[in-house]
């Protein structure tokens, strides 16, 4: 026999957890603990040499799992009865009057960076919603997670991954953690996302996405923003098309009378949205069209210039 975890109950609401050596009596930590709520319980038996010397610790974690050992619930030093020269068994035993109990994820190691459960994901979403694409995704535990890059996939390119951002992770935990990233891609209609979970030591793992496909209301369209401004905007724009499918397009400011005042871009772009910046360095106080046009078809929007 070696170290034994037990569970008793308390009252009507809650229970104890205990743990003894051998065949000793078994020894119950002070605090008491709540029905209907998950723990992660971590047991850590130490051989040493001798006799009646080995010993036995209990942890108890009700939120995140330190990144360093902390002191221990409870601890045996002592103990009658032969020790264990190796484990090699681990037994669930159960009472015919004990209570429900759901038990997960046991886990065996000899480090305490590798007891608890490692990062376990709950889902990974992506979905298009006024102009961006929103991906959120939900971790059930995390171990020794240190964050999360985000890559993004142009499926209609061929530049490869591209990394566009990271999100800090929450270290250990077992409790769930949501996490959101908002992404503006550019130069593209479809395109697939994917996590890089990397732990502290350098280790990675990818979650991927489903396909995202923008939309854009299946129409040209202009947005500046802000509108009136100041100093400085941002003009963004949608090509609707086939994603391998080049358009030459001109962005140009035109007065009230329509005079032409700036081209502002003129090229040749992939169907999906564009951003270019104006200033108003060069511009007076007054409303102004900014128009898009190409081959085939022609939209305007208004903006003011405030100075």
């Amino acid at each position: 026999m070696a170290g034994k975890l037990y569970l008793k109950k308390n009252d009507a609401s809650s229970f104890l957890f205990g743990i003894s050596k051998t065949t000793d009596t078994v020894k119950f930590v002070d605090a008491t603990y709540l029905y209907n709520k998950t723990y992660l319980v971590v047991i850590k038996y130490i051989m040493n040499p001798g006799a009646g010397n080995d010993q036995a610790n209990l942890f108890i974690f009700e939120d995140e799992i330190p990144q360093t050992e902390p002191e221990p619930n409870l601890r045996i030093d002592s103990a009658s009865g032969n020790e264990p020269t190796n484990i090699s068994v681990i037994a669930l035993r159960q009472d015919v009057t004990t209570n429900k109990a759901y038990i997960d994820g046991i886990r065996v190691s000899t480090s305490w960076n590798q007891a608890p459960l490692p990062v376990e994901m709950a889902f990974f979403r992506a979905a298009y919603l006024e102009e961006k694409v929103i991906l959120s995704w939900q971790t059930i535990t995390e171990v020794n997670n240190y964050g999360f890059d985000v890559e993004r996939l142009d499926l209609g390119g061929n530049g490869g991954w591209r990394k566009i951002g990271f999100v800090q992770g929450h270290g250990n935990s077992f409790s769930p953690k949501f996490y959101y990233f908002e992404d503006s891609p550019e130069n593209g209609i479809r395109f697939r996302y994917r996590l890089k979970q990397i732990d502290f030591d350098g280790s990675f793992k990818y979650y991927e996405s489903d396909e995202v496909e923008l939309k854009g209301g299946g129409k040209e369209k202009i947005d500046v923003y802000p509108n009136p401004f100041n100093s400085a905007a941002r003009i963004k724009y949608f090509i609707p098309g086939n994603e391998n499918e080049i358009k030459f397009v001109k962005l140009a400011i035109y007065s009230l009378n329509g005079e032409l005042v700036e081209i502002l871009s003129e090229k040749e772009v992939y169907p999906g949205y564009h951003t270019v910046h104006l200033s108003s360095a060069n511009y007076s106080s007054g409303v102004y069209f900014i128009v898009l046009s190409a081959d085939d078809y022609f939209v305007a929007a208004k903006c003011a210039i405030l100075k």
